[in-house]
């Protein structure tokens, strides 16, 4: 699986545009250029870290954001994955209306921005 900062940069490599002409007189301001650019590629960097329960489960316990497609709209929770004692696996949320049943795609959980004063 590709890195979000791979991912970034293959966004921004295959959006890339270039002016064809260049007008002295028009003034650009390049960094909000760059700042909407690296914004696209981080967004969509992030939209690919969704894993499909189809292709691959979290592991046992830990805590993960899940999602349902429906054709209206997506629904998220918080939720894991646990093993029971005849082996088989099922999901628990702690939002009790969730339905797990329709869990199609999990993500890991980020984990916390560090304080830079310590």
């Amino acid at each position: 699986m590709k890195t979000i900062e791979e991912k970034a940069k293959a966004y921004a490599t295959n959006n890339a545009t270039i002016p064809i002409f260049y007008n002295p007189d028009v003034k650009v301001d390049i960094s909000k250029q760059i700042k909407l650019a690296y914004l696209a590629g981080a967004t969509e960097a992030l939209a690919g870290q969704w894993r499909s329960v189809e292709d691959e489960l979290p592991k046992a316990e830990q805590d993960v954001l899940v999602a349902i497609d429906t054709q209206t709209n997506h629904q998220f929770a918080f939720a894991w994955l646990s093993t029971l004692s005849n082996g088989t696996l099922r999901w628990y949320s702690y939002d009790d209306t969730f339905p797990l049943d329709k869990i199609r795609y999990w993500m890991s959980i980020p984990e916390p921005p560090k304080d830079e004063s310590e």
